[in-house]
């Protein structure tokens, strides 16, 4: 079933996804000035997601999960890999392959450019300390918040609830 955006509605034990369009066009500006653009945030914030909801809309997209073995393998030689995409290329969880960074530098330096960088990872020091080292000024960096109290349809409902009743009771 779907809602009258055309996106799918899971009854049941499946949730629903938020959506979360303020901060997919805040990226995407991002994106447009930046070779690099690193989402971070705490876990389960919706990062990955996020990314997922950006390159959707887009032509050419390559993704790259990096707790995924097989896409581990893909980049054995990371800039044979990279260097001939195009689009925008999501690299998760790349705390896990810092030796990225510096090859990541050389292809955001290309003109023209081929493709952008969309790096997700956890808000670890580590990792914006090295990648703001190796990446300076080629990479932007967009911390996703947890989920604001109108991002949910549960806070939406409560507050209209507690609305008429407040009425109610003058």
């Amino acid at each position: 079933m779907k809602s009258r955006y055309g996106r799918p509605i899971f009854h049941g034990r499946f949730p629903r996804m938020i959506d979360r369009e303020f901060h997919a066009r805040q990226v995407t500006r991002l994106l447009r000035r930046f070779p690099v653009v690193a989402i971070q945030g705490a876990r389960q914030v919706g990062t990955t997601t996020l990314a997922n909801s950006i390159v959707s809309s887009t032509e050419h997209s390559v993704r790259f999960d990096l707790e995924n073995p097989a896409d581990l393998a893909r980049l054995a030689d990371p800039m044979l890999a990279l260097q001939e995409l195009k689009g925008i290329v999501v690299l998760d969880e790349i705390q896990r392959r810092p030796n990225l960074f510096p090859i990541l530098h050389v292809l955001a330096d290309r003109r023209p450019i081929r493709a952008r960088f969309l790096v997700l990872g956890g808000a670890a020091p580590a990792l914006h300390r090295q990648s703001s080292e190796s990446l300076a000024g080629r990479i932007a960096y967009y911390e996703l918040p947890g989920l604001g109290i109108g991002e949910t349809r549960a806070s939406r409902q409560i507050g209209s609830g507690c609305a008429a009743a407040s009425r109610s009771h003058f």
